[in-house]
């Protein structure tokens, strides 16, 4: 969808994806049924101003499919395409599932290792566990200069089909599509990042907690993982990596649900990166470039 800002103040009010310029899908959420019922007629008077055609309009609301039913004779189908993630209607969750490998007859190289991994698109980054290991698999055929159409050692190939065997897996992996069953709109709520780091990798994760009426509800909003790099780094670094990256991920995910002011808490096991963190330098440059940033991006009693 595109906006055009020419037409001011009536598209500014009609959808919540206004604060976006140039979309080619957009996933919204909204709790009034008269909104959502609507907003799709809407929406296509303001395009059609520009030549566009709205197409592929879903909702979650039984009553408004009800009626677009009646209206259109289609009949709407249990799983839809949401942003790259398969949404069950039903369920309303969000999985992803590998729909394509490579040949079985072809020989395993570290292109068919990229192929088959980027199969697996997450935006969510639910999946990164999973999508880690063939990571660290390039990483490895990395180290002993294989290029890309060259067999593999063979413990590299038996890794590799073990982790493509287990992949079918994915399909029962499922993740609420909506961030609360709570009114967000009258809970407490707050952000909490999780950071952690290992000699091979490094991870972050961004939950949202939201407490109504003794009621609780947390959910994953976003996750990001990296490997390690090939020289080598120390544990306390990577786990001062894994903070950084957790404090790029917490502002950006504020500024996404448009919720700045939220309070946030980082969690971290590293009382090493807690210290460099917390403490006043001097550092050596590696860690005061990190601390700097993780300063700037958040408070040190977060």
């Amino acid at each position: 969808m595109v906006f055009n800002t020419s037409n001011g103040t009536e598209c500014w009010n009609v959808h919540p994806c206004r604060a976006c310029r140039y979309n080619v899908d957009s996933s919204v959420e909204d709790e009034s049924a008269s909104f959502l019922a609507g907003g799709e007629q809407r929406l296509k008077r303001i395009l059609k101003t520009a030549k566009f055609d709205l197409r592929g309009w879903k909702n979650f609301l039984p009553e408004i499919e009800e009626a677009a039913q009646d209206s259109s004779g289609a009949v709407e189908e249990k799983e839809v395409s949401v942003l790259g993630l398969t949404c069950d209607r039903e369920e309303d969750t969000l999985s992803c599932e590998l729909i394509r490998t490579e040949n079985e007859g072809e020989p395993i190289t570290k292109r068919k290792i990229l192929f088959v991994a980027y199969q697996l698109f997450d935006p969510i980054g639910f999946t990164c566990p999973i999508r880690l290991i063939p990571k660290l698999l390039l990483q490895e055929c990395w180290k002993f200069r294989i290029s890309w159409d060259s067999k593999l050692p063979e413990d590299v190939i038996k890794k590799f089909k073990k982790w493509k065997d287990e992949l079918h897996e994915l399909k029962f992996l499922k993740i609420p599509r909506r961030l609360s069953n709570l009114n967000l709109n009258e809970s407490s709520l707050t952000l909490h990042t999780f950071c952690h780091a290992s000699k091979l990798a490094y991870a972050t994760s961004i939950f949202l907690r939201a407490e109504k009426e003794g009621k609780v509800t947390c959910q994953l909003i976003q996750a990001r993982s990296r490997i390690a790099p090939l020289k080598g780094i120390t544990i306390p670094r990577m786990e001062l990596l894994a903070c950084n990256i957790g404090a790029r991920l917490d502002n950006s995910v504020k500024k996404d649900l448009n919720m700045v002011d939220i309070e946030s808490f980082f969690w971290s096991d590293s009382m090493d990166a807690l210290h460099w963190i917390k403490k006043e330098g001097p550092w050596m440059t590696f860690v005061s470039n990190r601390v700097n940033e993780i300063r700037r991006l958040s408070e040190a009693y977060e």
